[in-house]
């Protein structure tokens, strides 16, 4: 099974190098190629700069012309891997044997669906076809029905022997949904779950596949987190987390890092890192290895402002009300439709500026706009759903949507979101990086003393203002 790839070429030069190996070894051992589906523009970009594949230009322009549009990307990138499917199967290197795909999926399945429905993939099952749904059968009598009490009603005596002239059978949506009691006549009635979903074999390959391109109710749950944003994503989602998997990592060597970020010796030192990241003139802090978004530019300054004061902020979004999905900045999500965005700031801040900071969002003209979440490195938790203390345990936790888009035709979609049990998980990460910093520099010398005693100091605090109208009002709140 190989690496993900997109440059077919590189692909068959590969298949033909081991085929035609001098030692024979290689010549019928099957081969299967690993295709990873395009889920969104950001995304594969990521992953083709972490895995090194190249990707080849003429597929590049394609995405380019439609990276507004997240569902366009996605539609353009099921065209890409179902021409490379295509392609793969009519290279001709030898005798391969049976040559099968591997798909990496992220725990998103639609997309990989799309593909294998559009290449015929799947062998079809004979439940599947057109045939068994519309050949003219004569239908099972129908049941008598009695209406209110009301004399039974019974079948015309001008039976019609076709399913797909059947006022019943016509639609294989067209089905009586009940609850509470078991399915007497699974031909025309349907429990909830299966409200939706065509009628027939409810395991049906058909149906699997309808499901997973978010067909009917339980379509809508199988794509409901169709746009994953990595932590800031919904916990329940199996696509949640950064896509790297590298764990606690500086993400670059030792050499690299002293080049980017010197020998901090004060927190002095450290202000003017993360400001000049802010700036644009370092290209990656510990926490992020990619420069400051351009959304982000409409709060650069109360960034810098923070980062100043030794209020290292790690992430952060501005307040959006109702920009359109083509905005070239702010938009996301399919066109015609507007997405919003409540402003938020994850920060390390040291430990005595948190005790000010927490007695004022805990203040009553304050608490109803804002949740927030802090924590330190030994585990000691605050929360706006805490009643009291900084270990208290809360009856239940806030789940704050970030980010959502209004679109055409579809359910609100919120990609963004930020809740206790995400950011307690980033927490031990996010302290567990300070560590790595220090590692860094030679053991007792004053960057490790400096970093390992600032990680034993400072509080994580992820803090969300719910006014989006007001896109200063978080600002104002912590600047002022």
């Amino acid at each position: 099974m190989t690496q993900l790839f997109f440059d077919i070429d590189a692909y068959e030069r590969f298949e033909k190098t081991l085929r035609e190996h001098p030692s024979g070894a290689f010549t019928s051992i099957p081969i299967m190629p690993g295709l990873m589906p395009i889920q969104g523009y950001q995304m594969i970009k990521r992953t083709t700069k972490l895995s090194h594949a190249r990707m080849p230009e003429s597929i590049m322009a394609r995405l380019n012309a439609v990276r507004g549009d997240d569902e366009r990307v996605k539609m353009v990138g099921v065209d890409v891997i179902s021409e490379m499917v295509e392609q793969i199967r009519a290279i001709k290197t030898g005798d391969s044997g049976h040559r099968g795909f591997h798909f990496y999926t992220l725990n998103l399945e639609k997309a990989v669906s799309l593909i294998v429905e559009k290449t015929g993939l799947m062998q079809q099952d004979s439940s599947d076809s057109d045939e068994a749904v519309v050949d003219d059968v004569p239908l099972s009598p129908l049941p008598i029905i009695q209406l209110n009490g009301n004399a039974p009603l019974r079948p015309s005596s001008h039976s019609r022997t076709s399913r797909r002239h059947s006022s019943v059978g016509s639609d294989p949506h067209n089905r009586v949904i009940v609850g509470n009691r078991p399915l007497a006549h699974p031909e025309w009635e349907a429990a909830g779950q299966e409200a939706g979903v065509p009628a027939g074999g409810i395991n049906s390959r058909a149906n699997t596949l309808a499901i997973s391109e978010g067909e009917g109710a339980l379509g809508r749950e199988a794509t409901w987190d169709d746009f994953p944003n990595g932590r800031f994503g919904d916990a329940r989602s199996p696509a949640y987390g950064e896509i790297d998997g590298y764990g606690v990592s500086l993400h670059m060597s030792v050499t690299q890092a002293v080049r980017l970020w010197g020998y901090p010796a004060t927190r002095r030192d450290l202000d003017d890192i993360f400001v000049k990241h802010m700036q644009g003139q370092l290209a990656a802090i510990p926490w992020s290895e990619e420069e400051l978004m351009a959304e982000s530019s409409t709060i650069k300054p109360c960034l810098i402002e923070l980062n100043s004061k030794s209020w290292w902020t790690v992430a952060s979004q501005p307040a959006i009300n109702g920009a359109p999905s083509s905005d070239p900045t702010f938009g996301w999500g399919p066109v015609n439709g507007f997405v919003f965005q409540k402003s938020f700031v994850e920060f390390f801040l040291p430990s005595d500026d948190w005790k000010a900071l927490h007695e004022r969002l805990s203040s009553p003209e304050v608490r109803e706009s804002i949740c927030f979440y802090a924590t330190n490195s030994v585990g000691d938790f605050a929360s706006s759903d805490s009643s009291g203390g900084l270990n208290s345990a809360s009856s239940w936790t806030s789940t704050n949507a970030v980010t959502w888009g209004v679109f055409p035709g579809k359910e609100i979609v919120t990609p963004t979101i930020i809740e206790e049990v995400s950011f307690r998980a980033w927490s031990e990460e996010a302290f567990g990086i300070w560590g790595e910093w220090a590692k860094v520099y030679g053991r007792g010398s004053d960057s490790e003393t400096l970093l390992n005693g600032i990680r034993d100091d400072v509080w994580l605090v992820n803090i969300i203002h719910h006014d989006f109208v007001d896109t200063n009002a978080l600002w104002k709140l912590l600047l002022e």
